[in-house]
């Protein structure tokens, strides 16, 4: 549903004026921002399976950091990691490490006696990555850039975003634009989203409670949340998680 219908909705059962455009009006231009504002708590309350996609982390481009890769900026959350694999072109699971974990991982491989001794590169104090194999491990340490532990400089100077198959959630950012599309089940938007507005917007603009609309609300609210998602969340438990907020 747009945003222009959801604001119109609203204004309609306010009893204010009709509008075509989200900017004719300021009340409709409170209610939009109204809209977005519950939009995002919503979001913000719990992981959303209507949210959960699959996507590519960003190279860092650079040969001096080989192995640095950003995740993207509309995903709050990281579940799964995996690379391709060039000796079979099957993509593999990266498990994730602590950054502690990270750092006595990689920095044990230049201890004197080491095998790997000459197959490894300092890309950081501390980090020493393995440049001839498929990477086995990763971690974060400001949640916004992933650290892998290896890449293989026979097929590529740098890890590729193109090689890398990832699984998470995203986080919309809702534009005040009469054609937006809100990203939230058509169910959900009339039995949550929207009484929801309607009842802040009765506070904000009208001055007075709408009984009838937080009730439909709290009903909303607990049959969402009460929801079994579709995903199998014992598979979802058992795999390694982390994430940024």
């Amino acid at each position: 549903m747009i945003l222009l219908t959801i604001v119109q909705n609203i204004m309609s059962s306010m009893s204010l004026e009709e509008v075509n455009s989200i900017e004719e009006v300021p009340e409709s231009i409170q209610i939009a921002e109204i809209v977005r504002e519950t939009y995002n708590e919503i979001l913000a309350h719990r992981e959303w399976d209507f949210l959960k996609e699959t996507f590519s982390l960003e190279a860092s481009g650079s040969s001096a950091k080989p192995v640095l890769m950003a995740i993207p900026s509309n995903v709050s959350d990281v579940k799964l990691i995996k690379y391709l694999d060039e000796n079979d072109s099957k993509y593999k699971d990266v498990a994730y490490v602590s950054p502690e974990e990270f750092i006595e991982l990689t920095n044990s491989r230049v201890r004197q006696g080491t095998k790997y001794t000459g197959l490894v590169k300092q890309v950081e104090v501390g980090l020493y990555i393995f440049t001839n194999k498929q990477p086995e491990y990763f971690t974060t340490f400001d949640g916004k850039n992933i650290i892998f532990d290896s890449f293989n400089s026979e097929h590529d100077t740098t890890l590729q975003a193109s090689k890398t198959l990832c699984h998470g959630t995203r986080l919309p950012t809702v534009q005040i634009d009469d054609d937006y599309e809100i990203d939230m089940p058509e169910e959900m938007i009339w039995s949550y989203l929207l009484p929801e507005c309607k009842s802040v917007a009765s506070i904000n603009i009208l001055q007075t409670a709408n009984a009838k609309e937080e009730q439909r609300s709290r009903r909303g609210r607990f049959r969402m949340y009460h929801s079994h998602p579709k995903t199998t969340e014992t598979i979802e438990r058992v795999r390694t998680q982390f994430g940024r907020k």
